[in-house]
């Protein structure tokens, strides 16, 4: 075939042959080139008919995320795609938690085999392709449609889903599960990409809504729903034994141990979830299939490789998994044949050739001579001279030139790869006066008409150069522009729920803390009828045993007692006693301290004055392209605020929070070389010797190819050594010196310092922090801290601290991969092994000092070939510093530690970590023991050993769980932040201040310093008032309408705790959404809250009904205005509107009885507070 003139016509003719279904080889593209026919081929399909499917296929589970998300951050189609990987079922690749990956699976099944409407693109790896599943009969047949205006019987269908491996929960996130919820039925159908929530009026299925799995609120409604099969094919309850029998009878031809067997065979004919079900399901299958057998004539396939090279890495991993069949047998692990999970590799290759596909192959002797090529692939047009393509920093400048050039006759179209670098390359361009537009186009072959400006800049995310020499077009991508390597764009993943904060893990035991009597112990929760009015009150247990009944509207007098110190117990208070009292006094004369303080050292920086630093300049902008990752959000919002700082004429007193890892260095590295380039000098204090042998290691490897000199003084470096780095900073020919307490010392004087970073200052002494003091009045300061802070704190400190928080982790990151299983030696040995063969090396969490040199002995007979050190808590800690030092520089390969791991240092090369006895573990410790590694762009494991099943231990079992459903990195740092936020708010106020916060209690220290910070920024805020209601009805939230007492809880507690009817009126809709209509006391309920909002408003201390239509008012102190309205109403509406002698409201809504006196009381009151 004759080679096309351009790109544009090149793509055209592949998308003639990708129509027709023609099996064509595309060969010689450059990546780039690939990823513009791929966008062009997706762009196509959108005209494909609706129940057409199209799969993507990449035998390399890395390679195919990649490509997915370049497509998705390049293209702006709104098709939704889902991705399929293969599950491992042999070695230690069992444990790996893989109920993530069953879900995409099914989706895609119900997808191929359900075709009214346009299914999502499928993303799926070479083995997904070929991996066993039921036959797309089978598979048909065990779904089943629900519509709405059906009549269903709802025990009937409860247990359709159970036959489908649906399993029972109280909230539905996760495929494959089903809640009950009165007269509603949530559940979440593998065949749907949301759940779905049925509403049944009796059997009548009256709204099938579709609701976040996050936020637990419906997002539109349906009028079908098709339910697929959990486990692909339906089980019937009535012939489970004989299924049992099959199961049975196949793990005979097995080596499995024969009580295991006998286990699992059991627990599945008595109706159990089984954990093992993914490695059974081909035993109990009625027959197999493969996900191409579910393709039609119009479906398309492209391989983002050349097929027969997708097969031969296939081959590779089916007989490393044959070997780990035969381990496995040897161990007597349940376990079937490979052949019984996979097609074996002759099979497929026999397949292969049947079916018609686009490939992406590698070079032109595979192509036959009718397939499409493009010759000059990798060669611009040698007229445009363009520069080479080199990783120097040489290379911006090349390209300016080239861009100045008056000869250039072709047009430049520039490619940043996020929105945040565009300033960058603007800054850059107008720096040398080089015209310019702005495109909104995204990469297509739109983006190759000729432009009316010569220099263009847009955004896009592509690995290399493209060109159009037909219409003379360059696409130039930022990383090339800068000499960079190329870094795909981040994907904006969505921010993980927390669903672990304060008064939802409220359960029997847990201390509260009352405004009014202190710290209690919650003992559950009574409906009870007083004074005509029923409602449910929390029991709360104090000294002496003594009980105070708490009313549910007065839970805003309610927190959940959180100390700094968290192994702290506090005592309980005794009712009436003034100890408690005292404490809350001290407290806040303690608050009032530091609030002072903190407007002192404000107001004291904003009177100081120095000169503004110069713009960014070129140098700078190639330091920042230099960064080997893409800026998060949070990241660039904070070295955008800091870069604010230092064009500014006040001295800047920034604090960063963010996990390690997460990018703080950055951000202060930007600011250093910003002052270092201005002339100045940058001083970098770190609490100890390890983190200040880090950041020079950092610093010097980033600051060195721009002449940045670098020294560094701690107890590793030799005394002659840091005496000529302290000279050569005194002289003013050193930029930056890092170090531990030894450069607070007399003897050290910078020329010009113009920037102190302090690395974790909570951590130095009172006499460090003193001499810290001296230096921070003449010069700059960011201090960084890996203790998150919680977002009241930083709300109640804005316009007093300025504090920039890094929360989201580094978009290149992968998850973890998490494993859960008994201690087994063959499993650790592996997994060691598999690290150490790649470079890598691993924690061993043994948290038992008295035994741990013993499990060191153990794991090096073991592993006699590995290198291993210990470190505990008992050691000198200039011991701990020396062995740790030697594991960073991999003079050892294992460390075996208790759960000392120093949070602060960043170990990248460290990316498994093995935990032993993990159900010993709290949630939060076991998070951030998995956050010390996946520090790096390495795929990281995690690998959680207990002693035996968790069968037996429910709150451990639903533990490690949780950790291994959400393997996220990030999910962790806001799951485990709440403990951490606790020590954030001790070290920004000062260790004085964690006393007092355990006196009283972490959230009303809080509130107590919010009211406090606002009244010092002149905030006119009333005392609060808690008004008593003594109005004879009944309002509660029975367990009929919401099933689990935390969710009422919590429900109660947002309620009685809102400032607004706005507030109110959204916490009704989600109730009714999330439980389906209020019945009579519950409607009460959200009554008697929005009285309570409108009598705060109005300073009411007591609402007292007289009789049904008649209420009295006690009013608490009122400002002028406000008793100007209520007079004036009182006049206006004489006869519903009167006030007593004593000042208080007599509201009377007449003679006849009401059919809601609530909701009429709630209309008369709500024009008496708008003043």
């Amino acid at each position: 075939m004759k080679t096309p003139e351009s790109l544009g016509r090149y793509l055209s003719d592949v998308i003639t042959h990708f129509k027709a279904g023609d099996a064509i080889e595309l060969i010689g593209l450059s990546d780039a080139q690939k990823l513009f026919v791929l966008l062009g081929l997706l762009e196509s399909w959108r005209e494909a008919p609706p129940e057409a499917r199209l799969i993507l296929v990449h035998s390399d589970a890395k390679q195919l995320s990649y490509w997915h998300e370049l497509v998705m951050v390049n293209s702006e189609l709104v098709q939704p795609s889902i991705e399929i990987q293969a599950q491992q079922f042999w070695g230690f690749q069992r444990y790996l938690q893989q109920n993530h990956l069953r879900g995409p699976r099914l989706n895609a099944l119900s997808s191929l085999s359900f075709r009214h409407r346009r299914g999502p693109v499928i993303w799926s790896s070479f083995g997904a392709l070929w991996q066993t599943v039921t036959t797309p009969d089978h598979f048909r047949s065990a779904c089943f449609s629900l519509a709405k205006g059906g009549e269903y019987d709802l025990d009937e269908l409860i247990q359709k889903l159970q036959e489908r491996g649906f399993r029972s929960v109280q909230e539905v996130e996760e495929v494959g599960q089903y809640a009950v919820k009165g007269g509603m039925l949530d559940l979440f159908s593998p065949a749907e990409i949301m759940p779905a929530r049925l509403e049944f009026f009796a059997d009548t299925l009256q709204k099938i809504k579709l609701f976040s799995a996050d936020t637990q609120l419906s997002t539109g409604e349906t009028e079908e729903l098709c339910i697929s099969s959990n486990w692909e094919e339906i089980f019937l309850l009535a012939n489970r034994r004989a299924d049992a029998q099959r199961l049975y009878d196949a793990l005979l031809e097995e080596s499995v141990n024969a009580a295991d067997r006998q286990g699992v065979v059991d627990a599945f004919a008595e109706g159990h979830i089984l954990q093992e079900m993914p490695i059974l399901l081909p035993a109990l299958r009625r027959g197999s299939a493969q996900l191409v057998d579910y393709l039609r004539p119009e479906d398309r396939i492209i391989f983002l490789e050349a097929a027969d090279g997708a097969l031969a890495r296939f081959t590779q991993s089916f007989e490393r998994w044959e070997k780990e069949y035969e381990d496995d047998q040897q161990q007597k692990r349940i376990v079937l044949k490979t052949e019984a999970h996979f097609l074996s590799p002759k099979k497929i290759k026999n397949r292969l050739a049947k079916f018609p596909k686009i490939e992406f192959g590698l070079n032109q002797s595979q192509a036959e001579s009718e397939v499409p090529k493009l010759q000059t692939a990798l060669l611009p047009p040698p007229s445009w001279k363009l520069p080479l393509i080199t990783t120097d920093k040489s290379a911006m400048n090349r390209w300016i030139s080239h861009l100045e050039d008056p000869a250039r006759s072709h047009q430049v179209v520039l490619l940043v790869r996020q929105e945040e670098h565009m300033l960058r390359l603007r800054s850059v361009l107008q720096h040398h006066n080089i015209e310019y537009t702005q495109t909104q186009d995204r990469l297509s072959p739109a983006m190759f008409e000729p432009k009316k400006a010569a220099v263009t800049l847009g955004l896009g995310s592509v690995p290399g150069l493209l060109w159009d020499e037909v219409n003379g077009v360059l696409i130039l991508p930022e990383h090339i522009f800068f000499g960079e390597y190329f870094l795909a764009a981040p994907v904006r993943k969505k921010e993980a729920k927390n669903a672990f904060r304060s008064f939802q893990e409220l359960t029997i035991g847990s201390l509260v803390v009352h405004s009014d009597h202190g710290i209690g112990k919650y003992i559950g929760m009574k409906t009870m009828d007083v004074g005509g009015s029923t409602t449910d009150f929390l029991i709360l247990e104090y000294a002496d045993q003594d009980k105070l009944y708490v009313p549910v509207y007065r839970l805003s007098q309610l927190q959940k007692y959180s100390a700094v110190e968290t192994e702290q117990k506090a005592p309980l208070d005794k009712l009436r006693s003034q100890s408690w009292v005292k404490r809350k006094s001290r407290a806040k004369g303690a608050i009032k301290d530091i609030a002072d303080q903190l407007l002192k050292l404000h107001a004291q920086r904003k009177l100081s004055e120095r000169i503004p630093y110069s713009s960014m300049s070129d140098m700078y902008y190639q330091f920042e392209a230099d960064f080997p990752f893409a800026e998060t959000e949070d990241q660039q919002k904070a070295i955008d605020e800091v870069n604010d700082d230092l064009s500014s004429e006040n001295p800047m007193d920034r604090l960063i929070c963010g996990d390690v890892g997460f990018g703080k260095t950055e951000v202060a590295l930007r600011a250093a070389m910003r002052v270092a380039l201005d002339g100045h000098q940058v001083m970098v204090l770190a609490p100890t010797t390890l983190l200040s042998y880090q950041h020079f290691e950092t610093f010097s490897r980033r600051f060195k190819p721009y002449g940045v000199e670098v020294g560094v003084a701690n107890r590793f470096v030799k005394a002659d050594k840091v005496k000529q780095y302290l000279e050569r900073f005194k002289a003013g020919t050193l930029d930056v010196m890092i170090g531990t307490h030894r450069l607070l010392s007399a003897d050290v004087k910078p020329k010009s310092l113009g920037l102190l970073i302090v690395d974790e200052e909570q951590r130095f002494g009172v006499t460090h922090k003193e001499k810290l003091k001296e230096y921070k009045a003449n010069c700059d300061i960011i201090t960084l801290t890996a203790t998150p802070i919680p977002r009241s704190l930083h709300m109640s400190l804005v316009g007093l601290r300025d504090i920039s928080i890094i929360a989201t982790p580094p978009m290149e990151r992968l998850s973890i991969r998490t494993y859960i299983a008994q201690f087994d030696v063959e499993l650790i040995k592996k997994a060691i092994r598999h690290e150490v063969q790649r470079g890598g090396q691993v924690f061993f969490v043994h948290n038992r000092v008295q035994d741990i040199m013993e499990m060191s002995a153990y794991l090096r007979t073991l592993l006699p070939e590995v290198t291993m050190t210990v470190a505990h808590g008992q050691m000198k800690e200039s011991n701990v510093e020396s062995t740790i030092v030697d594991f960073i520089q991999q003079k050892y390969s294992v460390l075996v530690c208790t759960t000392i791991i120093e949070s602060g240092i960043d170990m990248p090369n460290v990316n498994t970590i093995i935990v032993n006895d993990a159900d010993r573990f709290g949630l939060a410790q076991l998070y951030q023991m998995r956050g010390r590694v996946g520090r790096s762009t390495r795929q990281s494991y995690a690998y959680f050993l207990t002693k035996s099943q968790l069968a037996s231990n429910e709150d451990a079992r639903r533990r490690l769980e949780i950790l291994a459903t959400h393997q996220d990195l990030g999910v962790g740092f806001q799951i485990a932040s709440y403990d951490l936020e606790l020590r954030g708010t001790g070290n920004i106020l000062g260790g004085q201040q964690s006393g007092h916060m355990d006196d009283i209690g972490y959230e009303l220290y809080l509130d107590m310093l919010e009211k406090e910070m606002a009244r010092l920024r002149g905030e006119e805020r009333e005392a609060d008032i808690d008004p008593e209601i003594k109005i004879p009805i009944s309002a509660s939230l029975s367990a009929d309408y919401i099933r689990e007492e935390r969710q009422r809880l919590l429900l109660y507690k947002n309620l009685f705790s809102a400032t607004s009817s706005a507030e109110i009126d959204r916490y009704r809709k989600e109730s009714v959404d999330r439980f389906g209509d209020l019945p009579k006391e519950a409607y009460n309920l959200f009554q008697i809250a929005a009285l309570k909002v409108l009598l705060r408003q109005l300073r009411v201390e007591q609402i007292q009904a007289l009789r049904p239509t008649l209420f009295e008012l006690r009013m608490g102190q009122l400002q002028a205005s406000q008793i100007k309205t209520l007079t004036e109403a009182c006049a206006k509406q004489s006869r519903i509107l009167s006030l007593t002698a004593d000042f208080k409201l007599l509201v009377n809504l007449g003679d006849k009885p009401l059919e809601d006196p609530m909701q009429r009381l709630i209309e008369v009151l709500i024009p008496l507070t708008i003043t």
